[in-house]
């Protein structure tokens, strides 16, 4: 039986998602990796080399986790996480929301839209996928300030706000893009990110 996660432990990864470790890789002309990373503000060179590319970005990831590299920490997927885990939201559906769907004095989020991948690997933003998918969901009140939060800082203050900037990321086999993690762009942008979960 699969362990549920506690809510510190939601929280926890909620904090972790986003963060990445400072740091590069070069092959070598002997064909081994060399990894240099960024420690107390400096670029430090790995004493070791490394046989594979995956090898060599494990040992960075470990060493950001560790704190023994310095990491970057992108806040916005945090709201991404928490609605997707308290309210129970598919990612289509933290996708398409809109500060219009987004009610935090009723602790509601109306779901109207999502977004869906195509067989061609595109994604197309639609109604969800049955009559019975249109809905309000509750949210707690342990991720309203969280929310707020990302409200207040990554989305215009506009009611039809987070369509615009989108981010594209994969989530397990999951490509994402999400406009709510981003809050509005100038509509041509799009940055890749990877995200480091698990």
């Amino acid at each position: 039986m699969r362990r549920s996660a506690t809510v510190d432990e939601v929280f926890d990864l909620a904090d972790r998602v986003g963060r990445r470790p400072v740091g590069n890789l070069r092959k070598l002309n002997a064909g081994f990796y060399r990894l240099r990373f960024q420690r107390n503000s400096e670029m430090r060179t790995h004493p070791e080399t490394f046989a594979t590319r995956n090898a060599a970005e494990g040992t960075l990831w470990t060493m950001g986790v560790e704190g023994r590299a310095d990491c970057v920490h992108d806040r916005r997927f945090r709201a991404l996480v928490l609605l997707a885990t308290f309210a129970s939201l598919r990612w289509g559906e933290v996708s398409a929301l809109r500060r219009t769907d987004v009610d935090l004095d009723a602790g509601t989020v109306r779901v109207r839209a999502a977004f869906i991948e195509r067989s061609t690997g595109g994604l197309v933003l639609g109604p969800p996928k049955s009559k019975a998918g249109r809905r309000f969901v509750g949210i707690p009140k342990v991720i309203v300030p969280a929310l707020r939060e990302h409200l207040n800082t990554y989305v215009k203050d506009e009611p039809d706000a987070l369509g615009r900037e989108t981010i594209k990321a994969r989530v397990g086999n999951h490509p994402l893009t999400w406009a709510f993690v981003c809050g509005a762009g100038d509509g041509n942008r799009t940055r890749a990110v990877s995200l480091g979960i698990g």
